[in-house]
């Protein structure tokens, strides 16, 4: 999860050992956590399954997140405006959002992980949840405008889970997760471990 140290997530038939070296306070630097069942995908905008969700939530963010009592907050959107009618969704972005891959995030990955989530429609598990959001707008690096087919009491809270990637990295999340969250993506071997450090 990600408000672990750093975690090792074991899968079925990893017979290994957690090792646990710890650092000079003497706590534990890793974690091991049992997964039910081998995760289908690591592309957040393709999962099927919830067995999915325990990568996209460690390595990826969303505009925004929740709070300990579910309510969102602000996450890559630092923060937010929404028109009288309730038709525009106006997006500040954060300035200090780094991708994995070194790159600085940006509007126009905004516009591009929506857009992308919602042409791929049925084959994610999250377009459903942006079905009232008609186009995205980028308005300058750091602001991008969502036009919305009606007003949304939800919006805020069905954005935590539309991960924003980097649209260089997009052929290969499948195979690699880039994104921007607390925990970056190292390796998978099948039917043994996904390993993601802090």
């Amino acid at each position: 999860e990600e408000d672990a140290e750093e975690p090792t997530a074991a899968e079925d038939g990893d017979e290994e050992e957690p090792t646990e070296a710890p650092d000079s306070s003497g706590e534990p630097t890793s974690l091991t956590v049992g997964l039910g069942t081998e995760p289908i995908g690591m592309d957040p905008h393709r999962l099927t399954a919830n067995i999915d969700r325990q990568i996209q939530r460690s390595v990826f963010s969303g505009l925004t997140r929740w709070d300990l009592n579910m309510d969102p907050q602000p996450d890559v959107a630092a923060s937010w405006e929404v028109s009288d009618d309730g038709l525009t969704w106006t997006f500040q972005l954060r300035e200090d959002v780094t991708f994995h891959n070194g790159r600085g995030g940006v509007a126009d990955d905004v516009k591009f992980s929506i857009d992308r989530s919602k042409e791929l429609g049925a084959g994610g598990k999250y377009a459903s949840y942006i079905t009232d959001v008609d186009s995205v707008e980028v308005v300058d690096d750091y602001t991008v405008q969502f036009n919305m087919v009606a007003p949304s009491g939800v919006l805020l809270n069905n954005l935590k889970v539309c991960s924003i990637v980097p649209e260089e990295e997009a052929d290969n999340l499948s195979a690699h997760p880039v994104g921007s969250g607390p925990f970056v993506f190292v390796e998978r071997i099948p039917n043994q471990h996904i390993r993601l450090a802090k």
